[in-house]
């Protein structure tokens, strides 16, 4: 719901399209940047404890912009950085979401859960937009982003609601490590380009 709202929100204000786009791109940069570190802090916490805190981090920031634009006409400002926080929980909260999904279901489940989770997805982000638009209409934005935000509690409750079974854990390589093992599954294997000390082959 909330790219809707905020972009009602930031037009309203008189601003040009493209502060719409800055304010919608604003939680790319924190979720790109901090994807694979907040996969390996969900392999190494208990990843019910990374999504709870990732769940309060989007409640508290959308909170507090709901806060903002039903008291009045925030600066943009404040709505970028709303933006960003959003994104730096989502960069935790995804990873440890789909390593859990094999801790709360059999191997023989594992295929119709995320096919679950897939049609959940869809369907919030067919529905989110439409509900959005009615909310706007009718009580303006702020109360679209509140609602938004009283989401991420939801989930939160809902995550204390689990019944998780324990992890086993042993030794692990230091982060840096893991790290830099991460980052490898993203460049490319040597090999794989074009080799600059090759001839082309001689023609008759």
């Amino acid at each position: 719901m909330v790219p809707v709202a905020l972009s009602f929100a930031v037009l309203d204000q008189g601003r040009p399209a493209t502060d719409v786009g800055y304010v919608l791109a604003a939680d790319s940069i924190p979720l790109v940047v901090l994807l694979l570190l907040g996969g390996v802090i969900a392999d190494r916490v208990a990843r019910r404890v990374s999504m709870l805190g990732s769940d309060l981090l989007r409640f508290a920031s959308e909170g507090v912009l709901a806060g903002l634009l039903l008291s009045g006409t925030p600066p943009l400002w404040t709505t970028d950085r709303s933006r960003r926080v959003l994104g730096v929980g989502q960069a935790f909260f995804y990873p440890a979401m789909t390593g859990l999904m094999p801790e709360l279901v059999s191997p023989a489940h594992l295929q119709q859960a995320n096919a679950l989770r897939g049609v959940a997805t869809s369907s919030g982000q067919i529905l989110g937009p439409s509900l959005a638009g009615v909310i706007v209409a009718t009580g303006g934005a702020g109360w679209a982003v509140a609602i938004d935000s009283a989401t991420f509690a939801l989930s939160a409750a809902c995550l204390f609601g689990l019944d998780i079974p324990p992890r086993a854990r042993g030794e692990r390589a230091s982060l840096l490590f893991d790290l830099a093992v991460g980052w490898a599954a993203f460049s490319p294997a040597p090999g794989c380009g074009p080799s600059s000390s090759s001839s082309p082959p001689s023609t008759p």
